[in-house]
């Protein structure tokens, strides 16, 4: 099941060093991706992908949680093992199998995955506009 939240404050995160990927045209008219990822969740996530099995990745994918009229669009993680090579892009972070669609890839400028001891697994990210 994927974990959401809000993102703590930077200067309670320990961050790896940012990943700065070069987009591809045919993806987006901007010239890059920004993802970051705390030490806290790089470990939680490796321990859950170890758990997991052979073959698994994180995905990063927009999550509807709640219904009806009341449903909230956020960006969450989920691991899997079946990737779409046309649709979906494979980056990997420090030895962590990070996988994101295409089309949430064009619609954000970067994201952050952190951890925080009551939410588990937090995923920020800003959208074009608001970038």
């Amino acid at each position: 099941t994927p974990v959401t939240g809000r993102q703590r404050r930077s200067e309670e995160l320990t961050p790896l060093p940012n990943v700065i990927i070069p987009l591809k045209g045919e993806v987006s008219n901007r010239s890059q991706f920004s993802m970051k990822i705390t030490r806290e969740a790089h470990e939680k996530l490796r321990e859950f992908l170890e758990d997991y099995g052979e073959g698994g990745f994180v995905r990063v994918s927009r999550l509807v949680t709640g219904g009806g009229c009341c449903a909230k669009l956020t960006l969450g993680v989920s691991l899997d093992e079946e990737r779409n090579e046309e649709e979906d892009l494979l980056f990997p972070i420090d030895g962590l199998p990070v996988v994101i669609g295409k089309s949430l890839y064009a619609a954000i400028p970067g994201l952050e995955i952190a951890f925080d001891e009551e939410r588990g697994i937090v995923v920020s990210g800003k959208s074009v506009v608001e970038a």
